[in-house]
């Protein structure tokens, strides 16, 4: 990943920093009706000092500059490596409204490591989802995920052969499928065959907030079969090279 290091944020060079220094801003307390009530503190003599008050820029101006804020972090590591939020202000409350490179942007180089076992179907598909849940769209990315599982579970059938009964399998509920790939397919979704049930509740039944809660769960399941693969194509792929190492070496002092 290309943002686990630690940033450093910076507005140096924005319009609000630019302006301050030319015209230094006047405060005032806010009122309390947008505040709340205020604590007064009795202070000697009888004067009353008020607390916890929040300020407002006074200036027109910079109220209508500092509107919208784009946040500019570079990475401490590299320098090459940023990314900008941009936040919209409204009184004393700041929203964030975007930012680059997006969520799907930096989730997307995580699927070249499945590149060797994903189809380039599966891969495309689930780009899609991994940017629809991006995009604060959470059925329709279980929609993919779902397609992506029911493939992948026929992959594993496909490789395991003969040793599961074609006829027991297709008369099968996909949970029980999941069970007879054994072997083929993820040890914890062996044991946890849900996944499938889950996905489709959320395209049907599940709130838009409760899919994308339980968006990276599930996500993670199908990176556990891919990764499973992927990691049994490399030590396979390690085992050839070193028998044909051997097989060199043995030609070599006869």
């Amino acid at each position: 990943m290309l943002f686990k290091k630690t940033f450093r944020g910076s507005l140096e060079n924005s319009a609000v920093v630019k302006h301050l220094k030319k015209n230094p801003p006047v405060v005032q307390p806010a009122t309390k009706s947008a505040i709340g009530s205020a604590k007064n503190t009795p202070m000697v003599g009888g004067h009353v000092e008020e607390q916890n008050t929040v300020w407002k820029w006074k200036e027109s101006q910079i109220e209508e500059v500092s509107r919208i804020l784009v946040f500019q972090f570079v990475c401490s590591m590299n320098e090459e490596h940023h990314i900008d939020y941009v936040v919209l202000t409204t009184d004393n409350s700041m929203m964030k409204i975007g930012q680059y490179p997006s969520i799907a942007d930096m989730t997307f180089p995580e699927l070249d490591a499945y590149k060797h076992v994903i189809s380039k179907q599966d891969r495309k598909e689930l780009g899609t989802a991994i940017g629809l849940f991006a995009s604060g769209i959470g059925a329709g990315s279980y929609v993919y995920l779902r397609r992506i599982l029911e493939r992948l579970i026929y992959q594993a059938k496909a490789t395991a052969g003969d040793k599961v009964n074609d006829e027991e399998f297709e008369q099968a509920r996909v949970a029980e499928r999941i069970k007879m790939l054994q072997g083929y397919l993820p040890e914890i979704l062996i044991k946890n065959t849900t996944i499938y049930g889950i996905l489709s509740k959320g395209i049907h039944e599940l709130s838009e907030e409760e899919c994308k809660k339980y968006f990276p769960v599930v996500k993670e399941c199908i990176y556990q079969i891919l990764g499973m693969w992927e990691s049994e194509r490399r030590k396979k792929a390690d085992e050839d090279a070193l028998s044909k190492a051997l097989s060199s070496i043995s030609s070599s002092i006869k």
